[in-house]
């Protein structure tokens, strides 16, 4: 079974026909764009602590963005959405645990009203959106 490019697992999620490294990284660095190489950025990637729940690393970094943003460039809106997953199994190398198998996938987003840009807060497998969960979501991002 193919390893999944981001993730390290064996679910086969990888799609047939598609390239196996963006076309836009090997654009730059043929434009002789200095660009770190492809196994240091998956190293760096793999040092951002993603768990289930609340993502505070990532809430960490929209704090530090909002430092350089106006007021209005700050408002947003909070999406929530719960979608379909499919139901392998995979393996987390990092953790060395075993993720799977889930129905569905409960996701909060905060979205800009003024500027186009969007950021997932939170993310938790087959549960329920309920009141307990969108007033931790709010206070996270308050």
């Amino acid at each position: 079974m193919p390893m999944c490019e981001f993730f390290g697992c064996l679910s086969g999620s990888r799609k047939k026909g598609l390239p196996k490294y963006p076309n836009i990284y090997y654009f730059r660095t043929k434009k002789n764009v200095p660009l770190p190489g492809l196994s240091t950025l998956r190293t760096w990637a793999a040092r951002f602590c993603i768990e289930d729940g609340i993502l505070f690393s990532v809430l960490s970094l929209m704090k530090a963005k909002g430092d350089f943003m106006n007021e209005t460039e700050k408002l947003s809106v909070i999406c929530f959405d719960e979608s379909y997953v499919s139901n392998k199994i995979c393996f987390d190398k990092k953790n060395e645990r075993v993720i799977g198998p889930q129905k569905c996938i409960q996701t909060v987003i905060v979205r800009g009203l003024v500027n186009n840009w969007k950021q997932p807060i939170y993310y938790g497998y087959d549960k329920k959106n309920d009141k307990r969960v969108t007033i931790s979501n709010y206070r996270a991002v308050a």
